[in-house]
């Protein structure tokens, strides 16, 4: 026999197979029992279960709650959403259809509404193995959504060949504004329509709804800044040096086709020496330019490029260094003075020459002395 006493405890009749409760915890279930006498018999849940494969334990789960409210309109990129007990398996059944979700640590679980659009009825239980909480029950009603673009910078230098997004799986996507067309969304979700106009530069505006049936969604809009591309300075190169004798005569580069080109150098304006042809280079993605550079002086100097074309205007600089001659002081002859006022060296230590002279001129004294007395002796 595997269980426990319970002295004190009645049971009836047909309570075998009950439940037995310390506090607020199950821990067994109802063996046998004497009707007459305050005395039974339980067997634990652990030794129950290990005679009896195939069975569990009934839990009673919480009941979850739905936050969408009750007959809400959902957009059809949204989701069902409520709270139930934090990491628990919550079975979402759609219009018959289930599935299932987990709850965040925070006890929240979302659904997406999926691919059906108008009303649905839905109910929310938690499942534990066998287990499954009372239903809650819901209703909601799915309205499509504003399409999505994929992102592009909000300064764009090269026009875009193509707008793409996201939108509801067989909607028409319309596009009107400065790009105009119109696509079906694939089932993944996607849809793609070319430009097919040639944008002008400055501030672009494409809106866009999707539409099912009657069924048409709010508008989207996508605004991006197409700017005139700034000039390319080819020649000379962003801190680049030169010599004496070596100069630079030229500024050359690239700007975009038709633009109105000007360069200065040190701010003062140089005369271009090669124009833009925009009526017959107009298919080009850059045209090249060219100026006269004047003399320019030792030191460093700045090349200021601006293209302008439709209103937009667009700047690029380069600075570059003339460097000097290198100065070379030349060593003079043997015994000449040189520019720096000095004698030239002659490889002998100027100290070995001062004692040199010295022992000259005591000798020359010694020299002298001895004639004197020599004179004196004879006379």
């Amino acid at each position: 026999m595997y269980g426990f006493a319970n002295e004190g405890l009645r049971i009836r009749s047909g309570d075998s197979g009950g439940a037995v409760f310390q506090g607020q915890t199950a821990v067994g279930v109802v063996s046998g029992g004497i009707d007459s006498i305050n005395f039974s018999v339980s067997t634990d849940l652990v030794s129950a279960l290990k005679l009896t494969p195939g069975y569990t334990v009934m839990l009673a789960l919480p009941t979850p709650t739905i936050t969408t409210g009750s007959g809400a309109e959902v957009p059809s990129n949204g989701a069902l959403t409520g709270t139930a007990s934090p990491g628990a398996t919550v079975v979402v059944t759609v219009n018959g259809s289930a599935a299932e979700v987990v709850a965040d640590a925070s006890g929240r679980w979302s659904l997406p509404a999926g691919s059906s659009l108008g009303r649905v009825d839905f109910t929310v239980q938690e499942r534990d193995g066998f287990n499954r909480s009372e239903a809650a029950v819901g209703s909601a009603t799915i309205v499509l959504a504003p399409v999505g673009f994929d992102p592009l910078d909000g300064l764009v230098h090269s026009a875009p060949t193509v707008i793409t997004g996201t939108g509801f799986p067989g909607a028409t996507v319309n596009l009107t504004g400065d790009v105009a067309g119109t696509a079906v969304v694939a089932a993944d979700g996607s849809w793609s329509i070319p430009v097919t106009e040639e944008l002008a530069f400055g501030a672009i505006s494409i809106s866009a709804t999707q539409s099912v049936g009657t069924e048409v969604s709010p508008i989207a809009t996508l605004s991006f800044e197409y700017a005139i591309e700034a000039p390319v300075i080819e020649s000379p190169a962003d801190g680049a040096t030169f010599a004496v004798g070596s100069e630079p005569t030229v500024v050359t580069g690239r700007v975009v086709p038709g633009a109105e080109v000007t360069a200065t150098l040190n701010g003062v304006a140089l005369s271009a020496t090669q124009t833009t042809e925009p009526a017959a280079r107009a298919g080009q993605a850059t045209v090249a330019f060219s100026f006269d550079l004047p003399t320019v002086a030792v030191g460093s100097h700045k090349i200021e490029v601006t293209q302008v074309i439709a209103g937009e205007r667009s700047v690029s600089t380069s600075t570059f260094d003339i460097l000097a001659a290198p100065v070379v002081n030349p060593t003079g002859p043997a015994g000449v003075i040189t520019p720096g006022g000095n004698l030239p060296a002659t490889g002998t230590d100027p100290l070995l020459a001062v004692w040199a002279g010295a022992l000259i001129l005591l000798l020359g004294g010694g020299a002298v002395l001895a004639k004197r007395r020599f004179g004196q002796r004879n006379g």
